[in-house]
């Protein structure tokens, strides 16, 4: 009997000490910091503040603003950019002023396509006043 109780007292010891050792040593999980994310930069990214209607006239401005920031590592097509210009000029939250802002210095990049550009926000600003019309 006295053998039986010295194993147990013995297993129970062993297993305390286990447990102490790894709530010791065990750590909690770093919490990641979001600024060491990396952020997705391409076309689709830039868009979709432009996609929603409920974006802010400060979204869109932000949106343009990273367009440009990365407009080299972008490297869009013709047809991007026109739709981008579309898409920012048809929004209903948006100021003429970063419209123009946008088409401005969209052609000085572009020269060759300035006039391809200056119809797309034509066409955004002919479907934006078309819609508010219809409401």
């Amino acid at each position: 009997m006295e053998e039986l109780l010295f194993y147990l007292s013995l297993f129970i010891f062993v297993i305390l000490a286990c447990v102490i050792v790894v709530a010791r040593f065990s750590k909690p999980a770093p919490v990641k910091d979001s600024s060491d994310e990396y952020e997705i930069i391409n076309f689709e990214t830039m868009l979709l503040p432009l996609e929603f209607s409920s974006s802010s006239n400060e979204q869109l401005a932000q949106a343009v603003a990273k367009l440009f920031a990365h407009y080299d590592e972008l490297e869009m097509t013709t047809t991007q950019k026109r739709f981008f210009l579309y898409c920012l000029s048809k929004h209903p939250n948006v100021q003429a002023d970063l419209v123009l802002q946008a088409l401005d210095d969209m052609s000085e990049k572009n020269p060759a396509i300035a006039k391809e550009l200056e119809a797309s926000v034509k066409k955004g600003l002919d479907r934006r006043d078309l819609i508010k019309r219809m409401v």
